[in-house]
């Protein structure tokens, strides 16, 4: 929906690249979600995390390796 689009594209999440032993580094910025106006809803919030790591899955792992990602919490 427009709302889970517009949700991504605020960068409250994003896929910074990969660090030095080619692991996914995903940041979130919980920031951006509180100074949202309207607050959106927690169907949309979801939805765009599974969109993220849907993504990180199909496109930046290696199918059959056992992998593991980095998260890094801005607040």
């Amino acid at each position: 929906t427009k709302g889970v689009f517009d949700l991504l594209s605020s960068g409250f999440l994003y896929i910074a690249g990969r660090d030095r032993m080619y692991r996914p580094i995903i940041c979130l910025r919980s920031k951006r979600i509180l100074d949202m106006n309207p607050f959106p809803t927690g169907d949309d919030i979801v939805t765009a995390v599974l969109m993220i790591f849907e993504y990180l899955i199909r496109v930046m792992e290696k199918p059959g390796h056992i992998e593991n990602m980095m998260l890094i919490i801005n607040s």
